[in-house]
């Protein structure tokens, strides 16, 4: 959404208000607002029969936040909008650059491995939890580098060794290995994040 203040396709005199956040602002202030806002409860509008109504809510939510294609049907879904109806909205939203499951898909990508130090499969989990589509998580993984997936498996391993040191190696071992798998790294990176954890900080046998 680039500078968004209106919608296009809507008057004037019937744009959909700000939402919880204040005034409408720009994209870059879209996709610094934590993605979670798209689930609050605070937010969800009424039902309403009137299609015009509940399309200008949905407006007013991606206002917002940006929303998946799958929560955007998943949220029409529940106002009981026609699939047809739906899929025709996405068609227009689309096309205008209102949903975009990429753009989405990469912004939670980033917060998860730069804000928690998240592995790929910890990142593929939020992603389908989103509702993105298989190929767009394949994309998106494939973005990230393998180098950047180390150092964070590094980061947490020697932050956490600092807090094995008076188990056996083996003990500690298993504990760092389950501890790593549960943040999404794989069997290898997590084999070498441990190796370099015990360097700086060995079990004590």
């Amino acid at each position: 959404m680039d500078n968004v203040t209106f919608l296009p396709w809507v008057a004037r005199d019937e744009q959909p208000t700000a939402g919880a956040s204040g005034a409408i602002t720009d994209s870059a202030d879209f996709l610094t607002l934590d993605v979670e806002l798209a689930h609050d409860a605070d937010l969800v509008e009424p039902l309403d029969s009137n299609p015009e109504a509940i399309f200008d809510a949905l407006l007013r939510r991606l206002a917002v936040a940006d929303l998946t294609v799958g929560e955007v049907l998943r949220w029409c879904d529940q106002r009981e909008v026609s699939i047809e109806q739906a899929h025709a909205w996405l068609d227009r939203l689309h096309d205008l650059g209102y949903v975009d499951d990429h753009r989405v898909a990469s912004f939670v990508a980033r917060k998860q491995r730069e804000r928690k130090g998240a592995g790929r499969a910890v990142v593929a989990l939020e992603l389908r939890r989103r509702k993105v589509g298989d190929d767009v998580v394949a994309d998106v993984l494939s973005e990230l580098d393998d180098e950047s997936e180390l150092q964070n498996a590094i980061n947490h391993a020697v932050k956490r060794a600092t807090t094995l040191t008076r188990y056996d190696r083996n003990t500690a071992t298993r504990r760092l290995h389950g501890f790593l798998l549960r943040r999404g790294f794989d069997s290898e990176t997590i084999r070498e994040a441990i190796r370099v954890a015990f360097v700086q900080h060995p079990p004590c046998g």
